[in-house]
């Protein structure tokens, strides 16, 4: 919000879009996702199963994009991993209907400052390529 309320919303989803106007030749278009850097980190994350990262690779085909022209939106979705049961860790953590939920309030921190080390400044990169 922009009174700096906080949310409880989450945009764990983002888009790639454009248009593509055939003035050459290609059979297809290639979206291909990647972390840039704290690599190491991040992918620790997905292995303990915290989170997970969208599709590493898309490819939008001539014919499903159209004929002369054709605006693409490609969707990448971030997720909270099994660790959690694909919930938040916040909601996983002060869901009291879980059974397997810890009321251990140190273990709750720990996880959450192992998701900011490795995700504040973390980068990602899509890269569109043709073919």
């Amino acid at each position: 919000k922009s009174d700096g309320e906080p949310t409880e919303e989450e945009h764990l989803t983002f888009t790639i879009s454009g248009k593509v106007k055939y003035g050459y030749s290609f059979k297809a278009l290639t979206f291909a996702f990647e972390v840039v850097n704290k690599k190491k980190e991040v992918e620790a994350l997905v292995t303990k199963n915290y989170i997970t990262l969208p599709t590493a690779s898309q490819e939008k085909t001539k014919e499903q994009l159209g004929a002369s022209e054709a605006t693409f939106s490609v969707p990448y979705s971030f997720g909270w991993g099994s660790a959690f049961g694909g919930k938040n860790p916040s909601e996983y953590f002060d869901d009291e209907t879980e059974g397997t939920v810890t009321k251990d309030v140190a273990t709750a921190q720990s996880v959450y400052d192992e998701l900011k080390k490795a995700l504040v400044g973390a980068t990602f990169k899509v890269t569109v390529t043709s073919k």
